[in-house]
Order: C-alpha cells, then sequence, then structure tokens
C-alpha cells in the first residue's frame, strides 16, 4: 500500500527469504561460533548470526565449502567422502550445511573461512496470482508450503516456509519482474488456453482477475494439476 510500485498479470514478485531459525542454530552449535561473532563476506562484515540467517546459502552448500570442509578433516574417510562429494556437489541432494557436520565431525575449518565460501541466499521469484487492477494496494502468491523428510530430518522449503510461518506482520523484502512475452492478448475477444505445468495456477489466477474487470469476451481453459 501507497509504495507506487505496479504490477501486470504475468509479472513475478522476487522475495527475499530467511533460513529456518532451528537450521541456524544447529550449524551455530556445530560449529561451536558464537551467534554474535563477526564474519566477513563480500557484502560487508555481519554476526555469524545474521549472516547464516539472511545472507547465506546454507541448505545447499556450495562446492567450494564442501572443499573446506574436506581440507580441515582430520579423518582420511571423512576427507575422501567429503571430497567425493563436493565432485558430485549437493545440488540434487536434500543434504544441507548441518548434515555435512554432523555426518563429518572430523571437519573443522575455520568458522569465518567456511561461510564465505558458501554462496548468496538468492531471492526466489513467484508469480503473482493478483491482478493489480483487482487489488491496487496488494500483491498476491500462491504458495505451497515445502515440507518433507529425507535422510532422518525433516526439511523444510527456505522461501515457502518463511512466507507461511515466519513472515506474517514483518516487513518483507521485495521486487518486482517484468513478464517478457507472457501475459494477456490485447484484445479481450481473443480465447484464451492457460496451461500451469511449470508456474501452476499462480499467473492464471491473476489473467483470469483481469479478463473479469476488462469483461472480455472470449473464452478462456484453464488446465493445471496437482499430484496429490
Amino acid at each position: 500500500k501507497d509504495s507506487g510500485l505496479e504490477y501486470s498479470p504475468g509479472d513475478s514478485l522476487g522475495v527475499y527469504p530467511r533460513n529456518s531459525p532451528g537450521l541456524v542454530t544447529g550449524i551455530l552449535s556445530a560449529l561451536s561460533l558464537d551467534a554474535r561473532a563477526s564474519i566477513a563476506l563480500r557484502e560487508g562484515e555481519y554476526t555469524a548470526h545474521e549472516a547464516l540467517c539472511g545472507l547465506l546459502d546454507v541448505t545447499c552448500p556450495s562446492d567450494e565449502a564442501l572443499e573446506c570442509l574436506a581440507q580441515s578433516a582430520s579423518r582420511p574417510a571423512d576427507r575422501e567422502a567429503l571430497e567425493a562429494i563436493a565432485e558430485e556437489s549437493l545440488d540434487d541432494s536434500p543434504l544441507d550445511l548441518y548434515d555435512m557436520l554432523s555426518r563429518y565431525p572430523s571437519a573443522r575449518p575455520d568458522p569465518a573461512e567456511l561461510l564465505s565460501r558458501l554462496n548468496p541466499l538468492r531471492p526466489r521469484l513467484y508469480s503473482i496470482s493478483s491482478a493489480y487492477r483487482h487489488n491496487p494496494d496488494e500483491v498476491h502468491l500462491t504458495v505451497a508450503a515445502v515440507r518433507y523428510e529425507a535422510e532422518g530430518r525433516q526439511r523444510e522449503g527456505v522461501a515457502s516456509t518463511f512466507i507461511s510461518d515466519r513472515a506474517t506482520g514483518k516487513p518483507l523484502p521485495i521486487y518486482f519482474q517484468k513478464a517478457h512475452d507472457f501475459g494477456l492478448p490485447d484484445d479481450d475477444q481473443t480465447p484464451i488456453i492457460m496451461i500451469g505445468p511449470g508456474t501452476g495456477i499462480a499467473p492464471f489466477r491473476a489473467f483470469l482477475q483481469e479478463r473479469a474487470l476488462q469483461q472480455a469476451t472470449g473464452g478462456a481453459w484453464l488446465f493445471f494439476g496437482n499430484p496429490h
């Protein structure tokens, strides 16, 4: 409200999430790291708690961070295992930094060095699911909170559970990203077919709101699904 920002059907909202407090606490404990310790990152100086909560990707440790762990391991078996993981990367794995620290207790590099090797925590883009003219003081998202169990631990989607569980009532850093070649036809008599295999229903909720405001006469078919 009162931001002066506007959006169009098909646009996306970038959300800057924060990591799970429980995961951050576990990492600090595993590293025996004081939450108030100063950590130097490319962006400047931060406390370890600030860096782990909102600046660093701890759910998918970078290959450089894994190599840092491997180099510090005092047990040969830990070193070999971490080197192998770094070579394969953790991109398609549910394992996070806490898992690596728990599984390989002999790998304890300098915490500041380890944290400096992690990738930045990136914003997540969500299709906007409201029409601006229908909701001029709001922007709507349609988000499924990601929760599952893997390797004996409960896992959470970084941004989806941040939005659903922890962002209520707090200022949230966001930005709009304009759509490229994804929007409604100029002629509202043109029939549209909306298929959401990747986006889901979200952007098409905005399309339908906009078409209702236009009193569009063109037909509209919507195809979407959910495996559950």
